[in-house]
């Protein structure tokens, strides 16, 4: 006897939901308070500044680059079930799914929001697994989703 887990087919046109950061509040990090310091380049990711676009870098680049800074908070994601909806649940899971392995290709903190589930903000292989695990056991019995496959 064999088992397996399916993960959703990673699909769907939507962009990445607008991340904020740590602290909660969308768009806090677009302006400092002078103390940061450069720490490097990352790629554009939507919901991003324009005032920290580093226009000159992109310019030799085969992407939009945005600059970061030491003091600034981490960027992190929202993954919401219910905002997509009216889209069907298989379209939502997939979607869902798109979005988890893009936020972690882009090395972004991302939770989870599923009805009566909440992963916290995190990143890494565990955060995706746990993740993709979730979408994968969605409207099965609460004790199944609970202690894994059956």
């Amino acid at each position: 006897e064999t088992r397996c887990l399916v993960y959703p087919a990673p699909a769907g046109s939507r962009p990445l939901p607008r991340t904020g950061t740590q602290t909660g509040r969308p768009g806090a990090d677009e302006q400092g308070d002078g103390s940061e310091d450069f720490a490097g380049l990352r790629p554009y990711v939507a919901g991003d500044s324009p005032r920290r676009v580093a226009w000159r870098a992109s310019a030799g680049s085969d992407e939009l680059l945005v600059k970061c800074f030491s003091g600034q908070a981490r960027p992190e994601l929202w993954l919401d079930f219910e905002a997509l909806a009216p889209l069907p649940v298989e379209e939502r899971l997939s979607q869902l799914c798109q979005w988890l392995l893009l936020a972690e290709q882009q090395g972004l903190d991302y939770g989870l929001r599923l009805p009566g589930r909440t992963f916290p903000p995190a990143q890494g292989e565990q955060q995706r697994h746990r993740c993709l695990e979730a979408l994968a056991l969605f409207g099965l019995q609460p004790e199944v989703e609970a202690g894994g496959l059956p």
